[in-house]
């Protein structure tokens, strides 16, 4: 399960103007052309800081859909399999969906395809207490390592880890949850380390738990979670797919420039997400560090003023043939064969300048 960090509705006085303009903007693009109406899910049952910021939230806030023609409604699922059932029946044009799930479902018939990618990196890392004897991978031999469920598909990438520097994955996995245990079981010694993702270590930062890390390098060379339509939808509503992800990618600019501003839209979307013993400055601040947390892997290596979202082949045949080697994939599909650059470009269509101004009028 994934963390939700929330806050208190409200927004300060100094953002007023911001909001007037956002206004203006959102309804003359409203009125500048027909809405079309579409549906995207996200591959995780609750909402929390992360893609759904600048996915939704700032999107939506700021006019970026209605400036494209688009009504966008979000929805969750359970998990990436429930997020694929959505897609391929029709009830959601657009699914988040990890490499292997997306991969799993071509396997199976159906007939996804990725135009974007959301995350350079998955957000994986192995964490420790400071001051650990571990130090590296070939250090966790033998150790009690903990992951959210023992029998995560995150054990095996860890396995693969050590078995690519020649040693043998004899840690013990143990199950120590999604919330304040992880921190229960470090500190008691229960876990030697835990293996996490980046919205989950930014949760324990702002819990006071401040941990080193331990990279793996084979998260380098996997193709991260994407944004995925079917080939039928892409190829009969191109348009569609590029507005899109156009408004989307003005939105991880604009959240790029300023996450506070970014959280405090997310706060304001999503009101019912938010702790009750906090006040607004408080949770917005350690709202902030979970989604700089997550944004320092998605966008891993990716300037500021970058084109986003391009999805790297070799990434999706090695995810392919990795996954398939560790029993998850069947090994009967390409990786690289489920994926599209065609949107890349349009996608990245916009004038940059705009959206800088908002970035800045908003911390004012």
């Amino acid at each position: 399960m994934r963390p939700v960090v929330s806050a208190m509705i409200g927004f300060p006085m100094r953002l007023a103007q911001f909001w007037v303009a956002a206004f203006v903007i959102a309804a003359s693009a409203a009125t500048a052309q027909p809405v079309t109406k579409v549906r995207f899910v996200q591959a995780h049952p609750n909402v929390a800081i992360g893609e759904e910021v600048f996915l939704y939230a700032v999107p939506k806030a700021l006019g970026y859909f209605r400036a494209e023609g688009l009504d966008v409604e979000m929805t969750s699922a359970s998990n990436g399999v429930a997020a694929g059932q959505f897609l391929q029946s029709g009830r959601a044009e657009f699914a988040t969906i990890v490499a292997e799930g997306m991969l799993s479902m071509r396997e199976q018939g159906a007939t996804p395809l990725a135009f974007s990618s959301l995350k350079q990196h998955n957000g994986y890392s192995v964490g420790l207490l400071p001051g650990s004897p571990i130090t590296s991978l070939a250090d966790l031999s033998g150790k009690a390592v903990g992951f959210v469920s023992a029998g995560s598909g995150t054990a095996k990438i860890l396995a693969e880890s050590l078995r690519r520097i020649g040693i043998a994955p004899t840690f013990r996995s143990i199950s120590v949850g999604g919330g304040p245990q992880i921190a229960t079981a470090l500190r008691s010694g229960a876990v030697d380390a835990v293996m996490l993702w980046d919205a989950v270590f930014g949760m324990l930062a702002n819990q006071g738990l401040r941990l080193d890390h331990i990279e793996l390098p084979i998260q380098d060379e996997l193709a991260g979670m994407a944004m995925v339509t079917t080939e039928a939808y892409a190829a009969s509503h191109p348009g569609v797919v590029a507005g899109f992800c156009r408004a989307f990618n003005k939105g991880l600019y604009f959240t790029r420039l300023n996450p506070e501003a970014a959280v405090r839209i997310f706060y304001k979307e999503f009101p019912t997400v938010r702790p009750a013993d906090k006040d607004e400055a408080t949770a917005v601040a350690e709202g902030v560090q979970v989604l700089k947390t997550w944004l320092s892997y998605a966008e891993k290596g990716v300037d500021l003023e970058a084109r986003t979202g391009r999805l790297d082949p070799a990434r999706w045949d090695f995810s392919a043939a990795t996954f398939a080697r560790l029993g998850d994939l069947k090994g009967t599909t390409s990786g690289s064969a489920a994926i599209t650059n065609t949107f890349f470009e349009p996608c990245n269509d916009f004038d940059r300048a705009p959206i800088a101004a908002q970035a800045s009028a908003a911390s004012r």
